[in-house]
């Protein structure tokens, strides 16, 4: 878990004998969760959920569309980066 200007939730799920991780995440002071996506999701879904979130913070769209940072991968370091450059002094 996450907190900050953005908050993500990880959510480990054992069916079928197989184990994976959904990810979730709000704004903060929101009441309700978005699913982000787990490993299985086309990274281009992901993008199409997440960059909403993120959409003031050009700099880093550019790192994830660039490769630099994997969506599902580096979602943890992507939310962290958001909360200590784009997202301070936001309400």
């Amino acid at each position: 878990m996450i907190v900050g200007n953005l908050e993500l939730y990880q959510q480990v799920i054992d069916a079928y004998n197989r184990t994976y991780n959904e990810y979730y995440i709000r704004k903060k002071g929101q009441s309700k969760l978005t699913l982000i996506g787990h490993n299985n999701f086309a990274n281009n879904k992901k993008k199409l959920i997440l960059y909403p979130f993120i959409n003031d913070c050009p700099e880093l769209i550019n790192r994830i569309e660039n490769e630099e940072f994997k969506i599902v991968n580096d979602l943890n370091l992507i939310i962290g980066t958001y909360n200590v450059t784009c997202g301070l002094n936001k309400n």
